[in-house]
C-alpha cells in the first residue's frame, strides 16, 4: 500500500526551489512592480533591483516557510530596520501584500513598511493591523506562532474607489476580507522606503514583500474596476508564495 500527502498550496514551495519573481501572477497583473523582497542570509534582497539591506540587529534564519530575518532590537533604535530607497513615481493606485510568521508574547511594530513611515502592517500583540499613514485601515485577529499574508490595495481617495484588504491564514487557511470606500491618498506622493521589521518586533519572522503600482486611477486600471475583484484576490491568494517563487 502507497501512502502520500498532497503538500499544501499554501505551504512554503520548498524542494530547493530559488526565488525567481514571477510577472505573470495574478496579483500582479499590468501593475508596475516597485519591490519584491524576500528574506536572504541576515537581510532582505530586492528582485527588482537585486538590491540588498540589513541592519545592525537583524538576523536570519530558516523555518517551514523557508528563509526569514528577524531583529533583535527592542530599544526603539530601529536597528533591525532593512530599509530600501523608494521609488520616485507618484502611483494613483497601490497593491501591495507581505508573508510574516506573528511572534507570541505582546510585541510591537512593523512586519513590513513602506511610503515612509507609518504605512503598512503594524502588531500590537496579536492584534494584525493594516495602516495608511492617517490611520488604521483594518484590523485582523491573529494567533501566535500562525504565518500570515496580507494582501491590500488602494485607489487615490475619488469618489467610487473601492478598497480591498485581505488577511489569510497560512497556517489553517482561514481568510479574512475588509472591504469599503477608498480614504486616505496612499499614492499622492513617492513610494519614499520600503523596509521589513521595525522597532519593538523582536521574533517576529519576515518572509516576503511586495509592492506594486499604477499612475492610473480605476477603471482605467485593468483587468478590473477595482484592479482586483475580491474573488481575483482570494482565488490568487491559493498560491501566496507563487509572487517570489515561480
Amino acid at each position: 500500500m502507497l501512502e502520500f500527502r498532497l503538500r499544501s498550496s499554501l505551504a512554503f514551495p520548498g524542494g530547493g526551489r530559488s526565488p525567481r519573481l514571477n510577472t505573470s501572477h495574478p496579483l500582479f497583473s499590468q501593475q508596475h512592480i516597485v519591490a519584491a523582497l524576500i528574506a536572504e542570509g541576515a537581510g532582505v534582497t530586492d528582485l527588482v533591483s537585486g538590491a540588498y539591506a540589513s541592519g545592525t540587529a537583524t538576523q536570519g534564519g530558516a523555518d517551514v516557510n523557508g528563509p526569514y530575518v528577524f531583529t533583535t532590537d527592542t530599544s526603539g533604535t530601529g536597528a533591525g530596520k532593512c530599509a530600501f530607497t523608494g521609488n520616485a513615481t507618484s502611483f494613483n493606485f497601490i497593491t501591495w501584500g507581505a508573508i510574516f510568521w506573528l511572534s507570541p508574547g505582546t510585541g510591537r511594530g512593523w512586519p513590513f513598511l513602506y511610503n515612509g513611515t507609518n504605512s503598512g502592517i503594524s502588531i500590537v500583540g496579536q492584534s494584525i493591523n493594516v495602516d495608511l499613514a492617517n490611520g488604521t485601515l483594518a484590523t485582523f485577529a491573529g494567533i501566535a506562532g500562525h504565518t500570515y499574508f496580507i494582501f491590500a490595495t488602494n485607489a487615490v481617495a475619488t469618489a467610487g474607489q473601492q478598497r480591498i484588504i485581505a488577511c489569510m491564514d497560512l497556517t489553517t487557511g482561514l481568510v479574512q476580507v475588509f472591504q469599503g470606500a477608498s480614504a486616505g491618498n496612499i499614492a499622492t506622493t513617492p513610494i519614499t522606503a520600503l523596509s521589513n521589521t521595525t522597532t519593538f518586533q523582536s521574533l517576529s519572522r519576515f518572509y516576503a514583500a511586495f509592492v506594486t503600482g499604477s499612475v492610473l486611477v480605476p477603471p482605467a486600471v485593468q483587468p478590473a474596476a477595482c484592479f482586483n475583484s475580491l474573488g481575483e484576490i482570494v482565488a490568487a491568494m491559493a498560491n501566496p508564495w507563487g509572487l517570489w517563487y515561480a
